[in-house]
């Protein structure tokens, strides 16, 4: 039988502790992946996008900048990067949003070059992505 909030106190309990046992990211974490998971997202998209901040990247992370490396100068667009063969057992959406990634923080991995290069798959132009400094220093 659970107890009754008039009951809470006589274990230390509060009712919040009751209702809510897990306890939200500090809020220092919240602000550090702002714009990398939508709001109310849980802890555990919270912490993987800290992670990555923090340089902890996943092999698929290390993968799309091992493409741009053997590119490199020339970069890509997110057309481009999903017609790679190293990508070809992943979802297109999966590698824009692991490129996505890479692209946010205050040391980026990659950066907008400033091309434009055609969408061969619709209409329009889509941007060229480029190694940052911080991206071409990481580890295969």
């Amino acid at each position: 039988m659970s107890a009754l909030p008039s009951q809470l106190g006589l274990f230390g309990l509060t009712l919040r502790e009751v209702v809510a046992p897990h306890d939200d990211p500090p809020k220092a974490k919240r602000d550090r992946v702002k714009g990398m998971v939508r709001h109310g997202g849980h802890e555990t998209s919270i912490d993987a996008a800290d992670r990555i901040l923090r340089g902890d990247l996943s092999k698929l992370h290390r993968a799309i900048l091992a493409a741009f490396r053997a590119d490199d100068p020339v970069g890509y667009n997110d057309s481009e990067l999903e017609d790679c063969a190293q990508f070809k057992g992943y979802s297109p959406s999966t590698v824009r949003k692991r490129r996505h990634e890479l692209t946010l923080g205050v040391l980026p991995y990659l950066k907008d070059s400033g091309v434009r290069r055609p969408n061969v798959k619709r209409k329009g132009s889509l941007i060229v992505w480029e190694l940052t400094e911080r991206g071409r220093t990481v580890d295969p």
